[in-house]
Parts: C-alpha cells; structure tokens; sequence
C-alpha cells in the first residue's frame, strides 16, 4: 500500500512536504520553548561582571528568597565561571563563560555569608562574598 504511492507523481512531493513542515515545527517549538536562564520574574536581581581578578564587585549584598545573578564576562580571558559556595557545596554556579557571554542563575538563599568565585573552572579558591540578609520572602 505505501509503496503504491511511490508510482504516484503527488505522493512523494506531498510525504515530502509534511515531512520538512514537521521538521520546521519542531525546530519552531524547540526555540520558543528553550530559554538559558533559570530566571525568575520575582527574584531579587544581582549584577555582577567576570574580571582577570575576580568578581566585581567583590562582595555582593541580597535579600532571602530567590535572587538572580546577571553574569557578564565582556572580556576576561582568564575566568569564565561564577559559583555561590557554601563552605565545600555549590549552590549554583554558570560554567563556560567565554569572553562577551552573558547569562543568568536563579537561586533560593538562605540568610548568611556565602563565599562567591569568579575563576577558571575547578579554581574553587573564593574571590569574594555574598552576604545575604534575613528581610526577604
């Protein structure tokens, strides 16, 4: 039955056809549905920019609650990865941050003092501290 559409001039062009038009749908999907941030619309937001020596600034400031890290690396050749520790665990980190990439994390913090690093991966040695107060949600 299927080969009998094979002698048919509509039918390949037509299998043809639907075959790139679901193709194309998926690809349209997969796009509207990617997004390479874990960011959230209520989260307390944070800027902090990748540098040869570290983070800048060096020491950050939020509140409790869900907070987003806007991560920039304009031109930093040597560190192209930000982490939140504490003490041994990662609580979040973005890894391969190239020379002019930016991206985004969104974490649950608890209040206290986190250590943060801005440095060549596996480099877990802190360049500076996140400090996160007890008044938010």
């Amino acid at each position: 039955m299927i080969l009998s559409h094979l002698n048919d001039p509509a039918g390949p062009p037509r299998i043809l056809l639907i075959s790139l038009a679901l193709i194309i749908s998926g690809f349209v999907l997969a796009a509207c549905g990617s997004d390479d941030s874990d960011s959230d619309p209520a989260a307390e937001s944070v800027a902090v920019t990748i540098t040869d020596s570290g983070c800048s600034p060096t020491d950050l400031k939020t509140v409790s609650g869900s907070t987003t890290f806007a991560i920039d690396n304009k031109d930093s050749e040597v560190n192209n990865e930000f982490e939140i520790l504490d003490g041994d665990s990662v609580l979040a980190e973005r890894e391969n941050l190239v020379p002019g990439l930016s991206s985004e994390v969104t974490v649950d913090l608890d209040p206290g003092t986190y250590d943060i690093v801005c440095g060549n991966p596996g480099d877990r040695e802190p360049t500076g501290k996140l400090v996160v107060s007890g008044s938010g949600g």
